[in-house]
């Protein structure tokens, strides 16, 4: 009896503690941020508490949920009562008014723009905003007035035809969204786009721009034409010049070519007198060599000629010698019929008898 009374009383505390704690924790969603406020006269904790679970204690802490993600302010004639929407991740409130914003520009006239403003509260600054402006989306109010309050200060400096131009538009833009983050930097809101959607223009300006348009459509069909007949001058200019080059190209090939091949003609011309020369000298000191052998040839057939002859007359000065002319001369004689006279000539006396068959005594004697 007494475990039972204890369990009992066990599960009772238990389903008291979850019943605390299911007061006490409360959930932050995804596209929100919480901030915790004391309500014993602390004031609000200066903290954002990201999406997920919060310890709130009921009775002595509050907890406000605001809205960090990226908001729009539309200024445009279609958009009617404030919608809830979603731009980026999760809803938000998109505020628009009914009406655009109509604008004096420098050259005096009128336009009506649509405008888009991105903003949202500046990261980790919740509960700053929840203490400077309140709780809900009370910053939207102070965003609407500084917006149509700076975007007419600023975009009024452009004239009409600053607005069709892209750039201009676009860097008046970024200046606008500058002058809105400091304005809106003591409020802790962030503006990140100031988006010019659409411009009207008055129907005056139109008619106006229009005929400038065709002004300068003329103008510029002119000068096209003024730069095509500049082109053609340009291009026959060319032309003339390109053929003027071309001649004096080909006059300083031609000239090239000719001073090349008198050139290559000379060459040839110094080869072949080098090579008469060289064989004219070739053939002169064959001529030579030939002259020296010969004359070497004549010399040793001379010397062997009076070696022979020498060596003959040495040869006759012998009693051979002398027997062997003796025979010689005998035997080329053809002696005929002789008739001697022995009462004349006395046969045995030889040198009589050689004589009479026509020797020539002394002749024989001096060549031995």
């Amino acid at each position: 009896m007494k475990g039972n009374y204890r369990s009992h009383l066990w599960l009772l505390a238990l389903v008291v503690i979850l019943g605390l704690a299911r007061l006490c924790v409360r959930e932050i969603p995804l596209d929100r941020v919480g901030v915790k406020q004391n309500l014993l006269g602390k004031g609000v904790i200066e903290e954002d508490y990201l999406p997920g679970y919060c310890l709130v204690i009921p009775g002595l802490q509050r907890l406000f949920l605001m809205d960090p993600t990226i908001q729009d302010y539309t200024m445009a004639p279609e958009v009617g009562i404030p919608t809830e929407r979603s731009l980026f991740s999760g809803p938000q409130l998109h505020f628009a008014r009914g009406e655009p914003i109509d604008l004096r520009t420098q050259d005096e006239f009128t336009v009506a723009i649509d405008i888009t403003v991105l903003y949202r509260i500046r990261p980790g600054a919740a509960h700053q905003v929840l203490v400077e402006i309140g709780s809900g989306h009370r910053f939207h109010g102070i965003l609407e007035q500084q917006a149509r309050k700076i975007i007419w200060e600023v975009l009024a400096k452009l004239s009409c035809p600053d607005f069709y131009n892209a750039e201009k538009r676009a860097a008046q833009a970024e200046l606008t969204r500058d002058e809105l983050n400091r304005a809106l930097a003591g409020y802790h809101l962030e503006v990140l786009a100031v988006l010019i959607r659409d411009i009207t223009y008055q129907e005056e300006f139109e008619q106006k721009l229009l005929a400038k348009q065709l002004i300068d459509q003329g103008q510029l069909l002119a000068k096209a034409q003024e730069q095509v007949e500049q082109a053609k001058e340009r291009t026959q200019m060319i032309e003339k010049q390109t053929s003027a080059t071309v001649l004096a190209i080909e006059a300083e090939l031609e000239k090239e070519r000719k001073t090349l091949i008198a050139k290559t003609d000379a060459e040839i011309a110094q080869i072949e007198a080098d090579a008469n020369f060289e064989a004219q000298k070739v053939i002169a000191e064959a001529e030579s060599y030939k002259r020296q052998q010969i004359a070497a040839g004549e010399l040793t057939k001379t010397t062997a000629t009076a070696v022979g002859d020498k060596a003959v007359a040495a040869a006759y000065e012998g009693s051979g010698g002398e027997l062997y002319l003796t025979k010689q001369i005998l035997e080329s004689i053809e002696i005929g019929d002789i008739e001697l006279n022995t009462n004349v000539t006395n046969p045995f006396d030889v040198e009589k008898m050689l004589e009479l068959i026509g020797l020539d005594l002394e002749a024989l004697k001096n060549a031995r």
